[in-house]
């Protein structure tokens, strides 16, 4: 529904900013101390990623300064037991490239160093999101060009790295070249899913 907000920031509170934009309409975003510290001062012109939580008894936006910041937002929501306060205290606390290291190298003990965070969810976060997070700094191209199929194959529990991996090695095929779009798609996948599962013993 939304992907984003830009407006005038009106106010920077602790944790939500007010957008006001060229309707006239001020919006009330919570947002994480990561992108607060981003976000430039008030008076200022500001375009804020959204996320849009619609409940039987309200409605809340969250805003975050970069899409990086947003997708490990989303996952960590997938975590049993996180929710969106939960989530948005941790992305307050480490940045994605911090939360990615700590993923890839296994260390429940800066995971459960985050505020909030006992050993339980940590170890939950760890099974949950290990190899589905990518450090904006290394995050590959083919990520970009074939996000869809990367994001569905990691999202039927592929590990995400081993997912891209497989999608570029599928990609230099040479028979590849020559399908049109909608078949390219579909034959990559079905490959990809071929391959990964047999890469994992499935």
């Amino acid at each position: 529904m939304f992907n984003s907000l830009s407006g005038l920031v009106t106010h920077k509170g602790a944790e939500n900013v007010y957008l006001l934009n060229s309707s006239g309409i001020e919006w009330d975003i919570a947002v994480s101390a990561k992108t607060l510290a981003m976000m430039p001062e008030e008076g200022t012109e500001c375009r804020l990623f959204i996320y849009f939580l619609h409940r039987e008894d309200s409605m809340k936006l969250y805003g975050f300064f970069t899409e990086d910041e947003r997708s490990c937002f989303l996952e960590l929501l997938k975590v049993n037991g996180i929710g969106t306060k939960q989530a948005m205290k941790m992305l307050s606390s480490v940045t994605v490239e911090q939360l990615v290291k700590a993923l890839d190298k296994e260390d429940l003990a800066v995971l459960s160093g985050i505020p909030g965070i006992g050993k339980k969810t940590a170890q939950k976060i760890l099974l949950s999101l290990r190899g589905r997070l990518v450090s904006p700094a290394e995050e590959p191209e083919t990520k970009s060009k074939y996000s869809d199929i990367v994001n569905g194959l990691a999202d039927m529990g592929f590990d995400y790295k081993q997912t891209v991996k497989v999608v570029e090695q599928i990609m230099r095929d040479p028979e590849m070249q020559n399908l049109d779009a909608g078949e390219l798609e579909k034959a990559v996948f079905k490959q990809a899913i071929v391959l990964l599962s047999s890469q994992n013993g499935y």
